[in-house]
């Protein structure tokens, strides 16, 4: 039969791409793209399933990667794969949280007590929603009756009905009071091991709730629980902690026992800079190495004999992938090359350097500077970039092109995320990392690998840092 859907108009098709390239928010299904192949072939969500359904204990898993590179969506996407109501086979069923932590804690000032209670929160209301199984969770309401004054301000005590909701909706209020915030804190300080027994409990009763028998069938809906907190990586202080660098550390390292020590299977979020600077301590205290999401890859690593004059050969089944990922965000049965010049399209790859969120801006930035019919031109896809360049380079310091010169020319240099200044490089995506991938190399081929952000490399202060470290490696081999 022949197809008869109307084309949207230029109008209609612009809009749709701007509204669906939204950089902060993660790819829904329908736009999601399995970038595996392309970030160093690591497996995360199905290695995670088939793990789940194997292990005898509960998992803690630390999941890192660049701020914007895609972590929400695999996380969304993951959440999906584990509540599949046909799994597939040796796999299991699991009901599944995604909780956005930002949405209970206050990300200037967290303690790990405002997380744990976010998550019983957010597990609360999941199953009430979903499952209609309400909680009981006897043993940590009747410790929160013990500081409900905290918790419930100026309000009567004698007519306050304590429940698991209403904690709920408390805590999240208690997010923007910082009197409150205190008070509750002071509170729960003495009881933390209570509280952490008392939230066990009730994550035993949701087990067995969850994993009773469906009458009819005969069998269980769902093998477990997981609960993925993403948004961790965020949060730039806990307690008294002067920098970001020591209230993370503070939280993952000092605060172990608690995040580990809960009786559920629990996938956290956590900076790279963390993961990269210490993670051998991480594994010994989480059990298992942190899972890495890297760049995905639009460009090669330049060859040992190419490095006194870096080249960067694109990498097309990287750039095949960021075409699929914007193609996707268009409306059915429009073609991509019909709504940007591939001259375009090709540019705002290139510049991303494989950065998802890097390029939805740019994506929208493209479709904000196109005037007149489709398609959008390759000199407005150049002027999409001109904010990012804007708000970069203005941060940079003097001493980091010298960082970023000696990365480009020198194939042996080693990366120390232990430094200040080139962690500081890492977290701001001046610095990218990517993993090649691959099983011929087994002990090099998993190993990250730096590149200076595509953008930095066009910046005069870059150009005359390279140009002065090649000029001295040139007099070195001559003398």
């Amino acid at each position: 039969m022949p197809d008869n859907t109307t084309r949207p108009d230029d109008s209609a098709i612009l809009k749709a791409l701007y509204n669906n390239c939204d950089p902060l928010l993660p790819a829904t299904e329908a736009f999601y793209v399995d970038c595996t192949e392309v970030r160093g072939s690591n497996r995360f969500a199905t290695r995670l399933c088939q793990e789940l359904a194997d292990t005898t204990k509960r998992q803690k898993v630390l999941f890192t990667g660049h701020i914007g590179c895609g972590k929400s969506s695999e996380l969304e996407h993951l959440a999906k794969e584990l509540n599949k109501t046909s799994p597939k086979p040796g796999q299991k069923r699991f009901f599944t949280v995604v909780v956005k932590i930002l949405d209970y804690v206050n990300q200037n000032d967290t303690q790990v007590s405002d997380i744990l209670l976010a998550l019983v929160t957010e597990l609360a209301d999941a199953l009430r929603k979903n499952e209609e199984i309400e909680l009981e969770a006897n043993r940590l309401v009747s410790l929160v009756k013990e500081f409900r004054d905290f918790m419930f301000g100026e309000a009567k005590v004698e007519e306050i009905n304590v429940n698991l909701g209403l904690v709920s909706t408390k805590i999240k209020e208690i997010r923007m009071d910082e009197k409150a915030r205190a008070d509750v804190r002071k509170a729960v300080a003495p009881r933390m091991t209570s509280l952490v027994e008392a939230i066990n409990e009730l994550f035993q009763e949701a087990r067995v709730k969850l994993t009773a028998k469906n009458p009819r069938s005969g069998g269980a809906k769902y093998s477990d629980f997981v609960l993925v907190i993403d948004d961790l990586e965020k949060i730039l202080r806990v307690e008294t902690k002067d920098t970001q660098g020591e209230s993370l550390k503070k939280l993952f390292i000092e605060n172990a026992p608690e995040l580990t020590g809960l009786d559920a299977h629990v996938v956290y979020t956590i900076p790279l800079s963390l993961v990269r600077s210490v993670a051998g301590v991480l594994t010994e205290l989480y059990g298992k190495p942190p899972f890495v999401l890297p760049m995905v890859k639009v460009e090669e690593r330049p060859k040992a004999e190419e490095y006194n004059a870096p080249i960067h050969p694109p990498y097309e089944p990287g750039i095949e992938k960021m075409k699929e990922l914007i193609g996707k965000r268009l409306p059915k049965g429009v073609a991509l090359e019909s709504v940007i010049v591939e001259d375009g399209l090709m540019f705002l790859i290139k510049y991303s350097g494989g950065h998802i969120r890097n390029l939805m801006r740019f994506t929208q930035n493209a479709v904000i500077e196109h005037e007149g019919g489709l398609p959008i031109t390759l000199k407005e896809a150049q002027r999409a970039i001109r904010d990012t360049i804007g708000f970069m380079s203005p941060m940079l310091r003097p001493g980091d092109w010298q960082i970023f010169a000696t990365l480009e020319t020198d194939e042996g240099e080693a990366w120390d995320n232990n430094d200040p200044d080139r962690r500081r490089l890492l977290e701001n995506i001046c610095v990218m990392e990517y993993i090649n991938g691959g099983e011929d190399d087994l002990f090099n081929e998993p190993a990250p690998w730096y590149a200076v952000n595509p953008l930095i490399r066009e910046l005069r202060p870059f150009q005359r840092a390279v140009n002065a470290v090649l000029a001295e490696q040139n007099s070195d081999d001559t003398n």
